[in-house]
C-alpha cells in the first residue's frame, strides 16, 4: 500500500505541484486572496463588536477561519517545496510495483500474504544455509523438553504409588465389611520400557527410558484375590460380577468425596452374600448415594430397603406376548415388595413389620 501511494504521488508530481501552487495563490498571494478578504472582514467585525456585543462570537469565528487559512497555506507551501520530481525513482517504483503484482498473482491475493510467504521462505533458507546449527538448536530443545517431561512423569509416578498404598489398605478393609473376608487387593504398576523413550530417570545405577503416554508412563491395573492361598490376579479377568461390583463400591466409598461422577450402576452386587453382609452393603451404598446417583439392581431386601426410590420390574403377557414393565412404587407398595423379598408370596404381618424396620433402620 505504501509503494502504491508513493508511486501515485511521483506519477502525478507535476499535477500536484501546479494544483498546490494554485491553492496557495488563492489563499494568500492573488489580488483576490482569501486571507486578505478575511483580514478586511475581521477588521470590520472588530468595529461592529465595539458597538454591538452580539458580533463578538462572529468575530471569534472569523479569527478561527483566518488561523485555519494561514495553517493551510503554510502546509501547501511546505508541500510544494518538498515535492519530488525524480524520473529515475519513478521508474524504479514502477518496476517494483510490477514485480509485486507478479508475486501476488503467484503467491497470494494481497501484500500481507506475499510477505508471510517471504518470511516462511526466509526461515527455510536460514535453515538450509545453517543446517547444522538448526539441528543443534532442535536437539537442545528436545533435551530440555525431555528433561521437563521426565521430571513431571517421575513426580506423577511416585505420587501414584504413594496413593496406591493407601487405596490398597482402604479397599481391603471395605471389602471385608462387604463380605469378602480374605481379600487381597493390589494396585499393579507396569512401564512401557523403550530404548528410545523420551522419559528417562535413574533407577538404582541404571538410566531407564520409558515411552511417554498420554497420562504419564504408568500402566495401572487392579489385582485381586478373594480366596486364601491364591495370588492376586487381574480383577477384570478373574473376579465375578458380584466381586467386581463390590470392589467398585469399595473404591467409590473411599473416593466419594473427591469424585463427582453423575451416576453409578451396581448389578449382581448381592451375589453370594448373606443377610448380615447384605445390610452392610446396603448401608455402604446409602452412604455413597450422598455424593452420587446410585442405581442398584437387587433381590436382597436389606439392600432394596436402603433406597430413596424403588422401581419394580415385572413381566406381563399382553396379547400373547411377554413384555417387561417398570413402575415406581409408592410407600405401601415398597413395604409389600420388600416383605415379599423376605418371605415370598405369602406376606405375613411379621414380614411387613420387618420390612418397615429395614426401611427405617
Amino acid at each position: 500500500h505504501d509503494l502504491a501511494a508513493e508511486l501515485r504521488i511521483l506519477e502525478n508530481a507535476e499535477t500536484l505541484y501546479a494544483s498546490a501552487q494554485t491553492v496557495f495563490q488563492l489563499l494568500y498571494e492573488s489580488d483576490e486572496a482569501v486571507h486578505d478578504k478575511l483580514v478586511r472582514a475581521r477588521n470590520e467585525l472588530t468595529d461592529l463588536a465595539r458597538i454591538d456585543a452580539r458580533f463578538a462570537d462572529t468575530l471569534s469565528d472569523i479569527k478561527s477561519a483566518e488561523l485555519i487559512i494561514a495553517e493551510t497555506a503554510e502546509f501547501v507551501q511546505d508541500y510544494t517545496a518538498n515535492l519530488e520530481f525524480n524520473p529515475e525513482k519513478l521508474e524504479n517504483l514502477r518496476n517494483r510495483n510490477l514485480a509485486l503484482r507478479k508475486l501476488m498473482q503467484k503467491y497470494g491475493e494481497d501484500t500481507l500474504t506475499v510477505l508471510a510467504y517471504r518470511k516462511e521462505m526466509g526461515k527455510r533458507y536460514e535453515i538450509a544455509t545453517n543446517f547444522d546449527a538448526a539441528i543443534a538448536q532442535l536437539d537442545k530443545q528436545i533435551i530440555e523438553s525431555s528433561k521437563v517431561l521426565s521430571q513431571s512423569a517421575q513426580k506423577l509416578s511416585y505420587k501414584r504409588r504413594e496413593v496406591a498404598e493407601k487405596i490398597e489398605t482402604a479397599v481391603i478393609a471395605e471389602l471385608k465389611n462387604l463380605g469378602i473376608e480374605k481379600a487381597q487387593f493390589v494396585v499393579h504398576f507396569t512401564f512401557h520400557a523403550d530404548a528410545k523413550g523420551w522419559v528417562r530417570w535413574q533407577e538404582a545405577e541404571e538410566m531407564v527410558r520409558f515411552q511417554a503416554l498420554e497420562n504419564g508412563v504408568d500402566d495401572v491395573e487392579f489385582y485381586i484375590s478373594t480366596n486364601m492361598g491364591e495370588k492376586p490376579k487381574p480383577l477384570v479377568k478373574t473376579a465375578s460380577g458380584g466381586e467386581i461390583s463390590r470392589v467398585m463400591l469399595a473404591l467409590k466409598s473411599i473416593l466419594a468425596k473427591s469424585e463427582r461422577l453423575p451416576i453409578l450402576v451396581f448389578d449382581e452386587i448381592d451375589t453370594g452374600i448373606s443377610g448380615r453382609i447384605a445390610e452392610k452393603v446396603g448401608n455402604a451404598m446409602h452412604e455413597l448415594a450422598q455424593y452420587h446417583q446410585v442405581v442398584a439392581i437387587t433381590h436382597l431386601p436389606q439392600i432394596a430397603a436402603k433406597g430413596d426410590l424403588h422401581f419394580f420390574v415385572e413381566k406381563q403377557e399382553i396379547d400373547g406376548r411377554t413384555k417387561s414393565n417398570i413402575r415406581r412404587l409408592d410407600e405401601n407398595e415398597r413395604i409389600r415388595v420388600i416383605a415379599s423379598l423376605l418371605t415370598g408370596e405369602d406376606i405375613s404381618e411379621a414380614a411387613l413389620q420387618t420390612a418397615k424396620d429395614l426401611m427405617n433402620g
